[in-house]
């Protein structure tokens, strides 16, 4: 969470139990793989919420250096590498229709090379995050090459959002309109953390659109058409 620790870990716990039964509920309603793994997400999100919680305790010298920078990797590795890849391939799964689906899978190299890309350059240059404005920025010192955020944006999300699937679709368009809100309210340097607590949130979502679905053996419009 870009707030506090506090906040970061209360999320965290949120998000944990909420994605253990997102993923019960996928598999009591035989929902499919692309759903099953999309069930997952608000677990990931709990995990990488968690991180950025030791990161904050490390800025406040609750914590080793050490900690707080294996936190801050854990962070980069979700942030940066695991939503690029996760999204696409996520999207790619539960597409039934044969166009969208062969766009998707277009997406899903982009999302490696993004993901390897800002991997590498963070890491490489790799420093502690610093507190900016607020919040958490963990590039600051790093050139990063222009509009890199809408090319990680766009492999990350764009899949859900052109999905035909209805849980998918919804999380992407609310997972774009909190990226529209995080570019207008917040500094560019805090993005990464900021729209991550508010794609963490978001992926709520998925908990509530599942538990409204029907089993698949009752009702195959889950994975509409």
């Amino acid at each position: 969470m870009c707030f506090s620790a506090s906040a970061s870990f209360t999320a965290c716990a949120v998000l944990a139990a909420a994605g253990t039964l997102s993923v019960r509920r996928a598999a009591k309603i035989n929902a499919g793989i692309g759903l099953m793994s999309l069930s997952t997400f608000p677990l990931f999100f709990g995990i990488q919420q968690g991180f950025e919680g030791l990161v904050w305790l490390g800025m406040n010298d609750i914590i080793s250096t050490f900690w707080r920078d294996a936190a801050s990797v854990g962070f980069v590795f979700f942030a940066f590498f695991f939503w690029p890849v996760a999204g696409p391939v996520t999207g790619f799964l539960i597409e039934k229709k044969p166009l969208r689906k062969r766009i998707f899978m277009f997406l899903i190299p982009s999302g490696i090379g993004s993901g390897l890309y800002l991997s590498y350059v963070i890491l490489v240059n790799f420093s502690p995050p610093v507190t900016w404005d607020g919040h958490l920025a963990y590039f600051y010192d790093v050139y990063i090459i222009d509009y890199m955020e809408y090319v990680y944006f766009i492999t990350a999300c764009g899949a859900l959002i052109l999905s035909s699937n209805k849980i998918a679709f919804r999380l992407g368009c609310v997972l774009a309109a909190s990226f529209a809100f995080t570019m207008i309210g917040y500094q560019l340097l805090s993005l990464p953390s900021v729209w991550c607590f508010f794609a963490a949130i978001c992926s709520l979502i998925v908990v509530i659109d599942l538990y409204r679905a029907k089993p698949a053996r009752e009702e195959t419009v889950i994975l509409s058409s």
